[in-house]
């Protein structure tokens, strides 16, 4: 397995930051933990739209996706 990546969790929270769920997912990989918590105010700032009393940012770790290559079946 190669690196780890961090992704961005948007979560959309209660009152008081409680009953949490994710509401979107940033299409953004970041290269470490560091990268992605230094971009969380402007992540969160870009994505005020959401309808909830408070949103929270989340960095979570993701394995990269190893593509599967198909056989084109021409010779």
């Amino acid at each position: 397995m190669g690196p780890l990546a961090f992704v961005m969790t948007i979560m959309g929270c209660a009152d008081g930051g409680s009953a949490c769920i994710p509401a979107r997912t940033v299409p953004i990989a970041y290269v470490s933990r560091e990268a992605c918590a230094a971009a969380q105010m402007q992540i969160l700032a870009d994505n005020s739209d959401l309808e909830f009393p408070v949103i929270q940012a989340e960095c979570k770790t993701v394995a990269p996706r190893i593509a599967r290559q198909e056989s084109g079946g021409e010779s």
